[in-house]
């Protein structure tokens, strides 16, 4: 499962359709547990929906854009019809380990 950390920007990739003409995307996150969305639209193809990449990539910019965390199905809209959904995991930090000395909580971890 892609994770997505909240205050970055990262990609997210789509396999390319052959309907794809105008590079204007839109991302719709909708978690699975809850009630909270964000719709991200005018995204753009960073390879300009060029013929030789089989994909297009998405920037997603959660810093300006900050979500709850938790686990939320991504759906792909072009021209106003759905053309793809994946699941991802949005969270603040990737946790950090403990610091080594004690074998108890040497190989522990900090979930923030």
């Amino acid at each position: 499962m892609k994770v997505l950390i909240n205050s970055t920007v990262d990609n997210l990739t789509f396999v390319r359709d052959v309907d794809y003409v105008n590079n204007s995307f839109e991302l719709v996150f909708t978690k699975t547990v809850g009630t909270d969305t964000l719709t991200l639209s005018a995204l753009t193809d960073s390879n300009a929906l060029a013929s030789c990449f089989p994909y297009i990539t998405l920037e997603v910019d959660l810093v300006t854009n900050v979500i709850p965390n938790g686990e939320y199905l991504v759906t792909l809209n072009y021209g106003g019809t759905e053309y793809d959904s994946c699941l991802l995991l949005v969270r603040d930090a990737y946790p950090d380990a403990v610091g080594g000395g004690d074998d108890l909580y040497e190989h522990g971890v900090i979930l923030s």
